[in-house]
């Protein structure tokens, strides 16, 4: 489980809040793996985490653009990329939904790709913007 944490935000509440509900919805999925949830479930729990996905990263670029930060292209193209990962993740999640075994080790790893798309993109772009939200109203959007 992913826990929340404020060297995790960047200083705009909307994209924290973001980061937040996608956490969450992170979690939900690996408590769903972890309980033997049916497929039917984690179909919709992953909907759901693709769809705020692309919603959030529709936010996050709309805000850069308008903070003028520097790295907006490349941070695009990271997300674009980012998407084509979440969707490799969704497969295998989709894959283990209708396996009656569900390996813990093959969950474990499964969710680990999931923490891990969405922590290092936090920690090690994300955060990147955090000086560019300097000075302004952290309810700014």
């Amino acid at each position: 489980m992913i826990v929340w944490r404020p060297q995790m935000a960047v200083g705009n509440d909307a994209i924290d809040a973001d980061h937040q509900h996608l956490l969450t919805l992170l979690n939900d999925i690996e408590a769903a793996l972890g309980e033997g949830a049916s497929g039917t479930l984690l179909r919709q729990a992953l909907t759901r985490l693709t769809e705020y996905t692309d919603f959030h990263f529709k936010r996050e670029e709309r805000l850069q653009r308008q903070i003028d930060y520097p790295d907006h292209a490349d941070h695009a193209a990271k997300h674009a990329a980012l998407i084509v990962q979440l969707a490799s993740i969704i497969r295998e999640i989709e894959a283990l939904a209708i396996d009656p075994r569900r390996d813990p080790a093959t969950v474990e790893r499964v969710v680990a790709l999931g923490r891990d798309w969405l922590i290092q993109h936090i920690l090690g772009e994300d955060l990147r913007m955090k000086p560019y939200f300097v000075g302004r109203s952290p309810a700014f959007t």
